[in-house]
């Protein structure tokens, strides 16, 4: 498949900050952008994915894509997410893995998610260059921006397991998410940035 691939110069009025998984943090992501003195005017967030699901505000966390300083990547359970909204695939597994919020939304909640899902779908990108620095939730092309299954960049696990430093060609660095660290993991110029914000209440976010 051809990936969804934004693109953006570096940021030269402010500062680029990239955070780890979410999973529904909304007020960690808020406390920690506090704690760095964040100016929505001229500062941007850059998301590895997972926004939703397991923590308490997912559609608070989901309402970001709508900011104009906020720029997420798409991760695994906004997949779900939209396999069930968008293409009316049976809920089970969304649920399993932490989508069950959903049920407990309002009707007009429910409407406004739906209308999230449905601009987000077509738009909402594989990967994201700022700069020289790749963004991706799970694991990247070797050779960045080129074509890559769709079901490695959402789901696969298989570099953070080798031993041997990992090197994609085309950026200086890359950051993902997906899989947990108990830190910040580098290997080669990959680097692993979800510290498991749900249940540690450690959001990792760096300023790129």
């Amino acid at each position: 498949m051809n990936a969804i691939h934004h693109q953006y110069d570096r940021n030269t009025e402010g500062r680029d900050f990239v955070i780890g998984d979410l999973h529904g943090c909304y007020k960690h992501l808020m406390d920690k952008l506090l704690d760095v003195n964040f100016n929505e005017e001229v500062d941007r967030v850059f998301s590895v994915g997972d926004l939703v699901d397991r923590g308490p505000e997912s559609l608070e966390c989901l309402r970001l894509t709508k900011e104009p300083w906020f720029h997420a990547v798409m991760g695994n359970h906004e997949d779900m997410m939209f396999n069930v909204y968008c293409k009316k695939w049976n809920p089970r597994l969304w649920f399993m893995n932490g989508g069950m919020w959903s049920d407990s939304l309002t009707e007009a909640e429910q409407i406004e998610l739906k209308g999230l899902c449905d601009s987000l779908i077509a738009t909402m990108p594989h990967m994201i260059t700022v700069g020289k620095v790749g963004i991706i939730h799970a694991e990247p092309p070797y050779v960045w921006g080129a074509t890559a299954y769709e079901e490695s960049m959402l789901w696969g696990r298989s570099l953070i397991g080798r031993s041997e430093p990992v090197y994609v060609s085309g950026v200086e660095k890359v950051y993902a998410g997906h899989t947990i660290v108990r830190k910040p993991s580098t290997l080669g110029n990959l680097n692993f940035i979800d510290t498991d914000c749900f249940a540690t209440g450690n959001l990792c976010i760096i300023q790129l």
